[in-house]
């Protein structure tokens, strides 16, 4: 199951956008499942979702069967960001005048993201992997993105910016698969590493020259290692707690 956030494809844009937090995301999560009436599961999140599913970890603990946080960090996301000397800056002036003046935000956002220079420079920057992120994949994305209300993006950075899941990793219990880009300017991999290191019996997949967008960039891999975690990992952990 995936869904969609606050103010993206199909869910409606949030009357009050200072109310996004982590924790409402986490509730939204939680109002999905028992909509579909799942009582527990495997949560995998890919950037701001491992944030979330930290977050509804802490919240929910019963509910999670196993996590996998992707090429994501647990926290304050703006710090780790290209450099930390960079990434706060970009933060903090993008906030500040996008929230300012959303609509010229929202209208050079859309005409970056649409010209024929967005995939250009995606690859050019190492935003992806200029060889192995197909374009024909990552096009949809950037088309989805140029269709994004700019201060739910914002709003969104500041929930994610306001939340840090550090205290919880030591105390997770279930099976959790850290995924890691080699080459992730949005996630080092020193903080996925580290990640790893801080919940319990975690295990590290690191994706070889993989970028932020390494998901579309391997899938084979990501999927086989998924399938073994699912296999092997949750279904062990799942069996002896019901033993």
């Amino acid at each position: 199951m995936i869904w969609d956030y606050p103010g993206h494809g199909a869910s409606g844009r949030p009357h009050d956008l200072t109310s996004l937090s982590m924790k409402s995301l986490a509730d939204d999560l939680r109002f999905i499942l028992d909509a579909i009436e799942v009582d527990k599961a495997v949560l995998l999140g890919h950037s701001l979702g491992c944030q979330t599913i930290f977050e509804f970890y802490r919240q929910y603990p019963e509910r999670v069967m196993g996590l996998v946080p992707m090429l994501g960090a647990y926290g304050k996301p703006a710090e780790t960001f290209l450099d930390p000397r960079v990434g706060m800056k970009i933060y903090q002036t993008l906030y500040k005048y996008g929230t300012r003046y959303p609509n010229v935000l929202n209208l050079a956002s859309q005409s970056a993201l649409r010209s024929p220079l967005a995939w250009p420079f995606a690859k050019a920057t190492g935003l992806v992997h200029p060889n192995l992120c197909p374009r024909e994949d990552m096009e949809p994305y950037l088309d989805h993105l140029s269709q994004l209300d700019f201060q739910v993006f914002l709003e969104l950075a500041r929930a994610a910016q306001e939340h840090d899941a550090e205290d919880i990793l030591e105390e997770i219990k279930v099976p959790t698969l850290v995924v890691a880009g080699e080459k992730d300017l949005f996630t080092p991999r020193a903080l996925s590493e580290k990640m790893a290191e801080k919940i319990p019996n975690a295990r590290l997949l690191e994706i070889p020259d993989g970028s932020h967008a390494a998901l579309i960039e391997q899938p084979d891999l990501i999927n086989q290692e998924l399938q073994s975690f699912l296999s092997n990992d949750v279904m062990r952990f799942e069996e002896s707690r019901t033993s």
